[in-house]
């Protein structure tokens, strides 16, 4: 600390500043003739503590949020303000594994984030190419809720087989796929569904939620499993 007597200031190092940074005014008090003291006129404000404890906390490494751990960073006021934080659930502790004894510290609003990405992550999607074939209810839902408005005006056609899988198809690839699958079927009583992928020329999943729709729609039947021809 040094006084810069032309500015009229005092300079703080970093530590020093660290040590009073959540103060906003101070008294200079005289102990003795050389000895003076600097003391906090004021608490800090609920919303700087609050700050500054989210500050530590989202900038602590991950050893040091261990519970037990994380309160020696805090000043008594943080830590008063911690605590009640902890009760009123806006800090909670979280266990990576339950071998861990102790638990780790993390803000409720960082928490519901990763939990809201994770889901995004493992939420299920149409593959670029504009399908996807699922064997879960739950996912089947999830694409419903997703693609509703899609769904809605038939820009996105959703059915559940006979083989107890759910698929999606846009129309745009359908009523490309139904050309060809139709032509195909014209010139046969009857094709395999292998068969049909090679002169289809796409991939069979693909083809059988195509399958699928068109025979929703009555243009083909499908006469024994993996069977198709033409209704």
């Amino acid at each position: 600390m040094e006084i810069d007597k032309k500015e009229r200031s005092i300079k703080l190092n970093s530590s020093e500043f660290a040590l009073l940074k959540n103060f906003s005014k101070f008294k200079l008090i005289r102990l003795s003739d050389n000895v003076f003291a600097i003391v906090a006129a004021e608490r800090p404000a609920k919303e700087q503590l609050r700050k500054a404890i989210e500050s530590k906390l989202k900038k602590a490494r991950l050893q040091q949020r261990v519970e037990g751990r994380f309160e020696k960073l805090l000043s008594e006021e943080e830590l008063e303000l911690f605590n009640r934080m902890l009760e009123q659930g806006e800090i909670i502790r979280f266990k990576l594994s339950e071998k861990y004894k102790k638990a780790i510290y993390k803000l409720r609003s960082e928490y519901e984030a990763e939990r809201k990405r994770s889901k995004a992550k493992s939420m299920p999607e149409l593959s670029k190419n504009g399908y996807t074939v699922l064997s879960k209810e739950e996912e089947a839902k999830e694409i419903a809720s997703k693609y509703a408005e899609q769904l809605k005006k038939g820009e996105l056609l959703g059915i559940k087989g006979f083989d107890g899988n759910y698929y999606f198809i846009e129309k745009k690839l359908l009523d490309k796929l139904r050309k060809k699958i139709v032509a195909a079927l014209a010139e046969v009583n009857e094709i395999r569904i292998n068969k049909l992928r090679e002169v289809v020329a796409a991939p069979e999943d693909m083809i059988k939620a195509a399958c699928e729709v068109l025979k929703e729609q009555g243009e083909i039947i499908e006469k024994r499993k993996g069977l198709y021809a033409l209704a």
